[in-house]
């Protein structure tokens, strides 16, 4: 399937300690958009969270994992 321009209809993330944020124009392309994803931690260690991103006129849904390590200020 060839797209003139990708939309992203939406970011679902596995937890609601993780909040995406991106925005809504149509890509075209050629072009290169940011998606912002913040985690709100809770705890001190390792994590691994996971966001799903829906795009209009596909089935198929990347899915986008964010890894890290908690560590104290």
């Amino acid at each position: 399937m060839v797209f003139k321009s990708l939309i992203i209809e939406n970011i679902l993330a596995d937890c609601h300690c993780t909040v995406p944020d991106w925005s809504d124009r149509p890509v075209k392309e050629g072009d290169t958009i940011s998606i912002k994803i913040t985690y709100d931690n809770h705890t001190l260690g390792l994590f691994e969270q996971t966001a799903s991103v829906y795009i209009k006129g596909t089935k198929q849904v990347p899915l986008l994992i964010m890894r890290g390590t908690v560590v104290e200020d």
